[in-house]
């Protein structure tokens, strides 16, 4: 509505202004539209140019909506490929923790036995030692005996 009054009253100030140049030139007349015509002339030019910038609006208006409705179809999809990749990436850590694990048990079974087997070989030289130490200490004793059965014996 604002753009027709618009369009009217440019419309009359161009008719206004022609009639007033016309007045001001010679007296070789042409004909011109009359007031009436020139102002329905540019009204339909205004309505042919509002025609054109609706169509053309609801154009890029379809235009942005499809662009819009694609982008998001495109970012489903590239969620989609990332959600798949970080549980790809998941499911290897996994079992690579896994096989890590088994590896590392492995391993801390092996020191287990290892260190078992040290401690029962450092128990059986001990035991070795001390039984050692123990009949070198009754050979003494026994010695002791003797030499004393002996010394008395001889001071008989």
């Amino acid at each position: 509505m604002v753009l027709r009054k618009i369009a009217l009253s440019v419309a009359v100030m161009a008719a206004l202004t022609s009639l007033s140049v016309q007045a001001q030139t010679t007296k070789t007349e042409k004909k011109h539209e009359t007031l009436k015509e020139r102002i329905d002339t540019l009204v339909d030019k205004a309505k042919a140019d509002v025609k054109h910038a609706e169509k053309a609006t609801a154009v890029t208006v379809k235009k942005d909506a499809q662009k819009v409705k694609a982008g998001v179809k495109h970012a489903e999809e590239k969620t989609a490929a990332t959600v798949k990749k970080d549980a790809q990436k998941v499911k290897a850590g996994v079992k690579h923790a896994e096989a890590v694990g088994k590896k590392d048990l492995h391993a801390g079974e092996a020191k287990v036995v290892k260190a078992y087997d040290n401690v029962k070989q450092k128990v059986r030289n001990t035991y070795r030692k001390d039984k050692a130490k123990v009949k070198a200490w009754e050979k003494a004793r026994k010695e002791r005996r003797l030499c004393k059965k002996q010394c008395k014996a001889n001071q008989k």
